[in-house]
């Protein structure tokens, strides 16, 4: 054999392992299979539903072993199944797990969803304070054990909320549920006690919500016994706004109106603006003469003038009038009664400030008329 023959010979025979290692690795892949030695173990479950031969069994979501053989057994502890009934029958379900990971005799272990298609696995929880390791021979009781949540009543229950959604929300939703019961989304144990935590709330709280939906129903029912009423409220606030949709036209001359207004006040406002400081000195002024305005009365007693003319002048008018209307000694007709204010002065023209407080335009006051 020459070196030629014997270097192509090596080659076949390199190729040759590579290409049956590799398929040897594929092939464990495909099949869920491990390529170390494992130890076997044996655990009891109420429902083993879904689970099949070759499932993953994991530690912290990491790949650790498979299962080898799911069976019925009769031979377990007493058990309530879904319809409480007490039976003695479980699966017993043989795993195996890679050697150098040895399980604690206190572990737990679980049937969870690895996907929305059905698919279950192992998941091993390791718990603190491991007192022993487990013998391959000894089986985990049911204690230890919880099987896979049915996901036909979960989902039954959660049918009016799918109603209400759409597809992309419900995929959504299903998706957060498997997450969850993975241990990807939260800690289901935290949920459930949080869920029944919120319901004893609401159940303490059951006679105020009690009292609530009376109160609701004696409200709706007044408003019922008012149907007649509510109904003419409703008719009135139709009319009324019919009645202003056709009166737009003169609500919008109105406010044009009002804007006039509100220009010709500006104007007047700005024309008198100027005199108003003047005026107001002059009204002070004039107040103050009233305020300090002094006189002594005929009991001796001095009072202010404006109070004593206020006092007294009713009294005078009616003597005069008596006098004029039964004495016959004079008569008089009162034209015009005008009142000057000492010390102020007109701002407009500088004149003594004049009030007139009765001005009579009857022929008899026109002295253009007089003879």
């Amino acid at each position: 054999m020459n070196g030629k023959t014997l270097r192509s010979l090596v080659y076949l025979v390199a190729f040759t392992l590579v290409t049956g290692f590799l398929t040897y690795v594929l092939a464990v892949t495909i099949t869920n299979g491990s390529v170390g030695s494992t130890a076997s173990y044996q655990a009891h479950f109420t429902d083993t539903t879904g689970l099949l031969p070759g499932d993953d069994v994991r530690i912290a979501g990491v790949r650790i072993g498979q299962v080898k053989k799911v069976k019925l057994v009769d031979d377990c502890q007493p058990h309530e199944d879904t319809s409480g009934t007490v039976t003695r029958s479980c699966s017993l379900v043989t795993f195996g797990v890679e050697k150098s990971i040895p399980l604690a005799s206190n572990v737990q272990v679980d049937v969870l969803y690895r996907n929305l298609v059905g698919q279950r696995y192992l998941d091993v929880q390791e718990q603190p304070d491991p007192a022993t390791m487990l013998s391959p021979k000894a089986i985990l009781p049911l204690t230890q054990t919880r099987p896979a949540l049915d996901l036909t009543v979960l989902f039954d229950g959660f049918r009016p909320l799918f109603q209400g959604l759409n597809s992309q929300d419900t995929n959504d939703l299903a998706y957060e549920i498997v997450a969850s019961l993975q241990g990807e989304g939260g800690n289901l144990d935290s949920l459930l006690s949080n869920t029944a935590s919120l319901s004893t709330s609401i159940a303490s709280q059951d006679s105020q919500i009690g009292s609530l939906i009376d109160n609701l129903n004696g409200v709706l029912a007044t408003v019922d016994s008012r149907d007649s009423d509510l109904t003419d409220l409703i008719d009135q606030l139709q009319r009324l706004t019919t009645g202003l949709a056709g009166d737009r036209d003169e609500i919008a001359s109105s406010l044009g109106n009002v804007d006039s207004l509100a220009t010709s006040t500006t104007q007047l406002l700005a024309t008198i603006r100027p005199y108003l400081p003047t005026d107001l000195t002059q009204l002070s002024g004039v107040a103050n003469t009233l305020a300090t305005s002094t006189a002594v009365n005929t009991q001796g007693v001095r009072t202010n003038q404006l109070d004593q003319f206020l006092t007294t002048f009713p009294t005078k008018i009616s003597s005069l009038t008596r006098t004029a209307s039964y004495g016959g000694f004079f008569n008089f007709y009162l034209c015009r009664v005008n009142v000057s204010v000492a010390g102020a002065t007109n701002p407009l023209t500088g004149a003594p400030l004049t009030v007139a407080l009765q001005n009579n335009n009857a022929a008899v006051c026109d002295s253009s008329s007089a003879s």
